[in-house]
């Protein structure tokens, strides 16, 4: 199996997707969903199409050719509870065929990784939703706009990219 999907699919599977995540995680969580949406944005404005994170599949927009082993993928969205997480799944599996992009060797822009910011949200407390006006993203008992009123792109990383950072920022007093 190719590497890079074959840690991906690891670190997935090893997630406990029943866990809905705790105040004690909610600040990063929502932090780390905000930096994919951000992503996501800035990954659309280069491909020039609308839309961002979750609700936008980079592999199928990059080269709809190259996927992650279909059995792979297979297991690791046995492991997503699907009806209540639908987002969630559909986010993994586009996770698993981008990481399916690096393994081929796929030319992608020099622009931060879409999916990592979600793979880590996944691990700090399970996946997300969206309520039914289809307005908002769910995580837990937190909830976010799914797109920005200012329609302005920032080109700064909006959360840390790794566990014990984002442990500081839910610690934070003045961030509670």
């Amino acid at each position: 199996m190719p590497e890079r999907v074959a840690e991906l699919a690891a670190r997935l599977l090893a997630i406990d997707w029943t866990y809905e995540g705790d105040e004690l995680h909610s600040r990063s969580r929502i932090a780390l969903m905000r930096e994919h949406l951000h992503r996501g944005e800035r990954w659309a404005r280069h491909l020039g199409v609308r839309g961002s994170g979750p609700f936008l599949t980079l592999p199928d927009l990059i080269d709809p050719d190259v996927r992650a082993d279909p059995d792979v993928v297979r297991d690791v969205l046995a492991a997503v509870p699907h009806i209540a997480m639908a987002p969630t799944s559909r986010a993994c599996a586009a996770a698993l065929h981008f990481a399916a992009l690096q393994d081929a060797g796929v030319p992608l822009p020099a622009l931060p990784g879409p999916y990592e910011p979600l793979v880590l949200l996944f691990e700090r407390g399970g996946g997300f939703g969206i309520d039914c006006s289809g307005v908002f993203i769910e995580l837990g008992t937190a909830a976010i706009p799914r797109r920005r009123r200012d329609g302005k792109i920032r080109n700064a990383s909006l959360a840390p990219m790794d566990h014990a950072a984002l442990d500081d920022l839910d610690m934070r007093d003045d961030a509670r």
